[in-house]
């Protein structure tokens, strides 16, 4: 199985995302090839190309975008071309916005992930 995390990032410092890396290092000890779709070097207008042309290239069987309420709206050009362009893959969202706010996420994703995503990565 192949996961591609989705990191969109503009209010942060230019940083890995410590809770993506971790998730991806709970996703490779139990076998699954993970990679993370890191979008802080990326001006926010190219974020959903650029994710397309990843998922593209890579064709992950699921998609996982993590996402916090300040880059939500900034966020939502790319779920719509995530959800336009998915195929048979899942889309899932998880991060403090879809713990927090899931009810604005249910239209969007196949599945929201409320608080740590350990096991439900794995389900």
């Amino acid at each position: 199985m192949r996961f591609m995390f989705v990191y969109p990032n503009i209010t942060r410092p230019k940083t890995p995302q410590m809770g993506i890396l971790a998730l991806g290092s709970h996703l490779l000890h139990h076998g699954v090839d993970v990679r993370v779709c890191d979008l802080t070097f990326h001006e926010a207008d190219q974020w959903a190309d650029h994710v397309i042309a990843e998922m593209d290239r890579w064709q992950p069987d699921i998609v996982g975008i993590s996402l916090r309420t300040l880059e939500f709206s900034t966020t939502l050009p790319v779920l719509d071309a995530l959800r336009k362009n998915k195929g048979n893959r899942l889309l899932l969202a998880g991060g403090p916005h879809a713990t927090f706010v899931p009810q604005e996420l249910a239209p969007l994703v196949d599945y929201g992930v409320m608080g740590d995503g350990e096991d439900a990565c794995l389900a």
